[in-house]
């Protein structure tokens, strides 16, 4: 399923699950000691994930938010 979305944009797998985090308010800390990988994982501005791809990946089977909004959780 990653891969469907990462194709309907253009992107790979780990820029999508980056620009996933970023639109979920937290901040991603993707690691590489590869020169591309690193520069890739930057290339996360010129897109949106649209609702429908947001809902996808937060219902991946076997996920659960492990990092709840700060502001939106009842603690």
């Amino acid at each position: 399923m990653i891969g469907e979305i990462a194709n309907k944009h253009g992107k790979t797998a780990s820029q999508v699950c980056v620009r996933w985090c970023l639109q979920r308010e937290f901040l991603p800390l993707p690691k590489s000691t590869s020169a591309g990988h690193i520069a890739d994982n930057a290339k996360v501005f010129d897109f949106a994930l649209d609702a429908g791809d947001m809902e996808r990946l937060t219902n991946l089977s076997g996920y659960s938010d492990p990092f709840p909004h700060p502001d939106k959780t009842t603690w």
